[in-house]
């Protein structure tokens, strides 16, 4: 049979909590994409923070490079303006230095990168490019300035060049002194004091000047884009913010309307549950949240303990009154086994005795007929009927054997292949020549042994075919001589009586020349 339809509330239990389900996935993954807004916000965030930095740095290092190109022409002047006053070669070293250091053919001085007139000490003047020595140009023209920031730079480099021509040959004037020294002061010291050369000098700061506004400029407007665009991702970052907080209070919400109650009361039921105790009243929970189907799985539970103990209960009272029955009968069927077994062993006397009371006359008509039958002077009748006698006589005493076989097969059950296993067999096979006698069987020693009441009487039992006189002899003799009993009984079993009794003759008179001789 196929299962039954599921009915409208089974429908109706099961769809509630689907849709609760679907809820707090939908929950779930909204606040999930709202995390990764918010790290996709933070890093763009970082990033603009960055670029301010970055922004920053730049105004910075274009400040330094154009403050490096003004400081290097005045440092000029002023080494000029001090070898022309002073005549001390120190200052036009100097001097030659500051333009080394520009041109990139000298290192700056290690402690005050920034200076001119301390580059190197007066014994390293004359040293070659060292490491680190790079053009002032250079340095200018990788730090990212635009063309037209670039080209006043460039124009203000070329304008201090043209300058120290000037300044070279206000130095010349100075070490030639002609036509006296201090009248080739005068003369340096006016070229390096005019108009011409104030306004050289003014051409050099003027390109400068434009320079740092139109850096300061462009830095100003980076700035400005990168901090608004650092505000309004700032904006963003906080409103995913809020909206991640509102999504996870949210999802809280669902995730309690799952489970139906706190996770620590949840845990203290299926703890309770764990240990199997159903005693504790069930939660008060939806029914289509993980608390109420806990709480319907406890009262599951809880009814199927109580049948478990009802069960267990009328198993024991079973078992104990199966075991009383089983005692019974067994108590029965050992009692019934008692009497079976003495109604055996009564039959298997019964037939033993009738057979050895049978036996013996039948042996005598067998052997009185074989006598008959050697006198000549029998008729041929009288043959036939001699030999119908033996005939018959053989066949009764067959069937004698059969039956002592079928009494022994009953008190035996392992009796040996080829033995009678049923009534109806008696007569369909002859009986089996007896196993011949062996005197030997029976202990001399210990017949030698017996009293000579004892001696007697076992000889009577045998001679008279008294079994049940020769048994009791045997519970007698048992305890002192169990060999011989053992024989006796096993020839008697055998019905071998004439041969026993030969037996106790022979084992009794082995001895009897020995003592008539002592």
């Amino acid at each position: 049979m196929g299962a039954p339809p599921p009915t409208t509330t089974t429908m109706r239990s099961t769809a509630a909590p689907n849709r609760r389900l679907s809820r707090l996935t939908v929950h779930l993954w909204l606040t999930l994409g709202v995390s990764l807004l918010l790290a996709v916000s933070f890093a763009f965030y970082v990033r603009a923070e960055k670029k301010i930095d970055v922004a920053n740095e730049q105004q910075q290092q274009a400040a330094f490079l154009a403050n490096q190109l003004r400081q290097s022409s005045d440092e000029l002047t002023r080494m000029a303006r001090t070898y022309v006053a002073t005549g001390e070669v120190q200052y036009r070293s100097q001097f030659e230095q500051i333009i080394s250091v520009r041109e990139g053919r000298l290192p700056r001085f290690a402690k005050e990168p920034n200076n001119y007139w301390e580059v190197l000490p007066a014994d390293a003047v004359q040293a070659g490019q060292g490491a680190g020595a790079l053009p002032l140009m250079a340095l200018i023209r990788h730090a990212g300035f635009t063309q037209q920031e670039l080209a006043l730079l460039e124009q203000a480099k070329l304008r201090s060049d043209a300058l120290t021509v000037t300044e070279f040959a206000a130095m010349r004037l100075v070490d030639a002194g002609k036509p006296s020294p201090a009248a080739a002061r005068a003369q340096a010291s006016a070229m390096l004091h005019g108009e011409d050369y104030h306004r050289a000098k003014d051409g050099i700061l003027a390109p400068i000047r434009q320079f740092s506004q139109l850096a300061d400029q462009r830095t100003l407007t980076v700035v400005q884009l990168s901090e608004q665009r650092a505000f309004q991702l700032r904006l963003v970052f906080l409103c995913l913010v809020a909206m991640l907080l509102v999504m996870v209070w949210m999802a809280r919400g669902e995730v309690l309307a799952v489970l139906g109650g706190s996770v620590p009361q949840l845990y203290r039921h299926i703890s309770r549950l764990g240990s199997g105790d159903f005693s504790a009243p069930p939660p008060a929970a939806p029914r289509d949240s993980v608390l109420g189907w806990v709480g319907e799985t406890q009262q599951r539970l809880a009814q199927a303990d109580a049948e478990r103990k009802q069960a267990e209960g009328e198993l024991a009272q079973y078992r104990s009154g199966l075991e009383q029955l089983v005692e019974e009968r067994t108590q029965a069927l050992a009692a019934a086994l008692d009497r079976a077994e003495a109604a055996s062993r009564a039959k298997s006397v019964f037939l033993s005795n009738m057979s050895h009371e049978l036996r013996t006359p039948l042996n005598a008509v067998i052997g009185f007929s074989e006598l008959m039958g050697r006198s000549q002077s029998l008729s041929e009748d009288e043959r036939e009927n001699l030999r119908f006698i033996h005939h018959s006589g053989q066949h009764l005493l067959t069937l004698i054997d059969q039956v002592l076989a079928l009494s022994r097969t009953d008190a035996d059950p392992a009796r040996p292949a080829g033995g009678l296993s049923d009534v109806e067999q008696l007569g369909a096979q002859p009986a089996a020549e007896p196993a011949p006698s062996d005197a030997a069987a029976v202990p001399p020693a210990e017949v030698q042994a017996l009293d000579h009441a004892t001696y007697e009487a076992l000889c009577n039992a045998v001679q008279h075919l008294d079994r049940k006189g020769l048994n009791e002899l045997l519970l007698r003799v048992e305890p002192s001589h169990p060999a011989l009993a053992r024989s006796i009984e096993t020839m008697a079993e055998r019905l071998e009586y004439r041969e026993l009794w030969e037996a106790l003759q022979q084992a009794r008179g082995a001895n009897a020349p020995a003592k008539q001789g002592a």
